[in-house]
């Protein structure tokens, strides 16, 4: 969605924007699919004006990756929670609590609420597990070129 030259050029109105636009939007698919906006910084800053059913959540006291990595954490059905980011170390810590996760092109490209894809055939393994598989050959092919340096 273009905008006009230096409409916005508060922190504010990006802010209000965003929680505009998803809110006509709906890229998150049903409207029963409830939206959480998480802001860096104090809410104290922030008027969001017109009433809307996106959530607004400020990570007053630490940062937004690390509040999205709690309330993620804290939720009862995790694997019912997308988070929207394009930071990988955030993609990588949610799917291990087992969220699932799209970039912010693919969710906006989308319209609807991403969509685990499935394998054609063969097994398929749980974000958690494949997660754990990563880690396990990671330590493995470090310790393989440590030992061939030594």
């Amino acid at each position: 969605m273009p905008l006009p030259s230096g409409a916005l050029n508060k922190l504010e109105d990006q802010r209000r924007h965003l929680v505009q636009w998803v809110g006509s939007r709906a890229p998150q698919g049903s409207l029963r699919n409830t939206v959480t906006i998480v802001f860096d910084g104090r809410s104290d800053v922030w008027s969001p004006g017109a009433a809307s059913s996106i959530g607004v959540v400020f990570a007053q006291g630490e940062t937004a990756d690390e509040k999205i990595i709690r309330m993620v954490e804290e939720a009862e059905h995790k694997k019912n929670i997308v988070v929207v980011t394009d930071d990988r170390s955030l993609q990588c810590s949610v799917r291990a609590l087992g969220a699932k996760v799209s970039g912010v092109q693919t969710f906006l490209e989308q319209g609807t609420s991403p969509r685990p894809t499935r394998p054609e055939s063969g097994k398929n393994i749980s974000k958690t597990l494949e997660h754990e598989i990563t880690s396990e050959f990671a330590r493995i092919w470090i310790e393989k070129k440590e030992d061939k340096k030594a």
